[in-house]
């Protein structure tokens, strides 16, 4: 792996998990104002942000390969 590409791999991983701290944060944050039910619908969201760029980071990925195999 190239050093460039360290950079990207080091801000994937903040971006995951980033999300999850901050999804998590917003959801105490919202459980203790407005209750258990809005708290279990932001902490939700947030999970699902995360599994949403995991699936895209994976595609992405799958298609980069795809691509560099077919220049080959």
């Amino acid at each position: 792996m190239a050093e460039s590409d360290s950079i990207y791999v080091a801000a994937e991983h903040r971006i995951e998990w980033m999300t999850l701290a901050f999804g998590l944060a917003g959801a105490l944050f919202v459980l203790i104002r407005w209750g258990w039910r809005p708290g279990v619908g932001v902490a939700l969201g947030a999970a699902l942000a995360w599994l949403n760029f995991r699936w895209l980071k994976q595609g992405v990925t799958a298609l980069v390969k795809i691509s560099a195999a077919q220049v080959n």
